[in-house]
């Protein structure tokens, strides 16, 4: 298993690969194993997945305390005796066609977002499981 690197019109990528004999054939091919994009060792890429997960989720929490806060503060009915507004616990308004609120549409672009980054997050997990498998797989890391 070794990482070979692949020159594109982009840039340079690497993946993880190996090399193999075809039953009945005398030419050894290779196979790719794993994508590691622009992180040209193994370690670089586990360290790298890692950070790159971590900061996915935190965008979606991010987006998630947007979410609490536009509940809290600004779309639950007030009370003018207490001067405080309760936990507005409906579906989140989404403007159609009209102006609405800025805030709202604001809040919908960065959810929207929000879950494409969770979803590139529980991608990327599910390579970096890939990854940690293959090594323990084969004992080695680069």
């Amino acid at each position: 298993m070794f990482v070979r690197s692949k020159k594109v019109k982009d840039g340079e990528y690497y993946q993880l690969v190996e090399n193999y004999r075809p039953k009945g054939g005398s030419t050894p091919r290779q196979r790719v194993l794993l994508h590691l994009g622009h992180y040209d060792t193994v370690r670089s890429a586990l360290e790298g997945w890692s950070r790159e997960i971590q900061r996915l989720r935190r965008y979606r929490q991010e987006a998630d305390h947007q979410e609490e806060y536009l509940r809290n503060e600004l779309l639950g009915p007030y009370d003018r005796e207490s001067r405080t507004r309760s936990r507005y616990d409906g579906p989140m308004p989404r403007p159609r066609g009209r102006p609405g609120i800025p805030i709202l549409s604001s809040y919908w672009r960065s959810r929207d977002r929000a879950n494409v980054a969770e979803r590139q997050a529980q991608e990327l997990g599910k390579k970096l499981a890939r990854l940690k498998g293959l090594l323990a797989d084969r004992g080695g890391s680069d």
